[in-house]
């Protein structure tokens, strides 16, 4: 597809410049135009590729943080629940 691509523009561009530039300067140009056009177009995809996972991650993380706090503050209301913690009431010395 590379290969097609480039032939025809290769081509419309030998039409519209002057006779003066030679095949291969014009060959390469071509060629470099159309890598830097396809790099950039990956550059991109991948760009959002990264922000899409970066927003995943975002997320997931801050529902795992969610839910820890969560368990958290439901053990520490099981235990009051349970008889409350060494700190509400008094525990005889052993």
């Amino acid at each position: 597809m590379f290969k097609k691509v480039s032939k025809r523009a290769k081509k419309a561009t030998r039409s519209m410049l002057p006779p003066a530039f030679s095949p291969q300067l014009v060959s390469f140009a071509v060629d470099g135009v159309l890598i830097l056009t396809l790099l950039s177009i990956a550059k991109a995809l991948l760009e959002v590729v990264c922000t899409l996972g970066g927003t995943v991650f975002t997320a997931v993380l801050l529902l795992r943080v969610i839910w820890a706090t969560a368990s958290h503050l439901q053990s520490i209301a099981n235990s009051f629940n349970d008889g409350g913690t060494s700190y509400s009431s008094p525990q005889p010395v052993t």
